[in-house]
């Protein structure tokens, strides 16, 4: 579903630079450029221009689409071969505080399921698409010892991770298998 909505955007971002009857025979190098070159200068909403990563994300959807037009023998050259690969830098990673933490903890709040996961988060490392998805049937305990082994949403890989005496109080009452530890509807009402 988010895959979805990210090329629906990315969609609607190409025709409002192209319109909506460009053809791949318009789609040169320097369409490509100028193409990248708007995405870069983009104004959103909010008044700002378009991330780095937000740029490079609707360009790779860009990309793929000339990578599947020449695959399919749509188009004969592929335009984005002699263009200068877009860098994108790292973002600046944020941490909470030990005193962030405790404060959080302390403070009263309207959503408390969305708090008691984000702790659950910090103190386990874990991403928000991995605790949001987490079910009892991912919890493991082993001689009083919990774990969660459980399969990375983003890379698909299966993990096992020991679970701090912390973490485990954020818990809750042991649910069903199949049940969903901190949102039990499955849909974020959040986002």
């Amino acid at each position: 579903m988010v895959v979805y909505r990210s090329y629906k955007i990315a969609l609607k971002t190409f025709k409002d630079f192209a319109g909506v009857d460009t053809t791949f025979a318009e789609i040169t190098e320097g369409f490509c450029e100028k193409y990248l070159q708007y995405l870069k200068t983009k104004i959103t909403p909010k008044g700002t221009v378009l991330s780095k990563s937000t740029v490079n994300h609707y360009f790779h959807f860009f990309s793929a689409t000339i990578f599947q037009a020449v695959k399919e023998k749509i188009i004969t050259e592929n335009p984005l071969l002699l263009m200068e690969r877009l860098k994108v830098e790292e973002p600046e990673i944020v941490f909470l505080t030990l005193d962030e933490l405790k404060q959080l903890v302390n403070t009263e709040i309207k959503y408390t399921e969305l708090r008691r996961a984000f702790i659950f988060s910090c103190l386990t490392g874990l991403r928000w698409s991995d605790v949001y998805k987490l079910k009892w049937s991912e919890i493991q305990e082993n001689q009083g010892k919990y774990s969660i082994i459980y399969r990375q949403k983003k890379t698909k890989e299966i993990n096992y991770l020991p679970l701090p005496e912390q973490a485990i109080t954020y818990l809750g009452e042991r649910g069903l298998d199949d049940v969903s530890i901190f949102f039990y509807s499955n849909k974020n009402p959040y986002s």
